[in-house]
């Protein structure tokens, strides 16, 4: 027969179940004292550690990192589902004024980029001439009245009393060089591998 001490403590270590949550075990021999006790101790401790974790588990969604070990959380934490997350990707955090980063989940960027003529800093072109001349078809007549053969008169025309004169097209070879390849870069800023899991349940 249990005592009225007995009784009161028994009540109190079901109060104490009852608080947190937990379920009280049903006994087959309730008048049992020390193995009623002993079995809500028991259940006592096993509702506490659920709590406990409960309250330290990261919830759904959560992102956890480790830098050294590649063992699902699942396994290390001992709850949860977890997927591999965020693969060759680094982590930006959210923003509401810029659209790229409004929104959770929201990916973007490129390893490598090539660049277009516009995206291009100010530069210059070298200018390949093989050299070549101008030839005036006919003769010209001077100040003097003489007639001379242009091509071979190498001054200026300005001391004689003479004006400016036509000379024909010559096209030799004269050429703007190229400049650049048009080959990505590498667009990669300064980084450290971790792995990455996501909590999905």
């Amino acid at each position: 027969m249990t005592t009225s001490y007995e009784a009161g403590f028994i009540a109190l270590l079901e109060s104490l179940i009852t608080t947190i949550n937990g379920t009280i075990p049903v006994m087959a021999d309730p008048t049992n004292f020390e193995t009623r006790v002993f079995q809500l101790m028991e259940a006592f401790k096993s509702n506490l550690t659920t709590l406990i974790t409960q309250g330290t588990e990261l919830p759904v969604g959560s992102i956890y990192a480790n830098a050294d070990v590649a063992t699902n959380p699942s396994t290390l934490l001992g709850y949860g589902t977890w997927v591999s997350f965020g693969e060759g990707r680094c982590l930006m955090g959210y923003d509401v004024s810029q659209t790229e980063f409004n929104a959770g989940g929201k990916t973007g960027g490129a390893k490598t980029v090539a660049l277009v003529a516009s995206q291009n800093g100010a530069h210059i072109h070298d200018v390949t001439d093989p050299g070549h001349a101008h030839i005036k078809a006919s003769t010209f007549s001077t100040a003097g009245g003489a007639s001379a053969d242009p091509n071979l008169w190498p001054v200026s025309l300005s001391i004689f009393g003479g004006g400016p004169i036509a000379t024909s097209p010559n096209f030799t070879g004269v050429s703007v060089n190229s400049s650049g390849s048009g080959n990505p870069h590498q667009n990669l800023a300064p980084y450290v591998t971790v792995y990455y899991w996501r909590r999905t349940a």
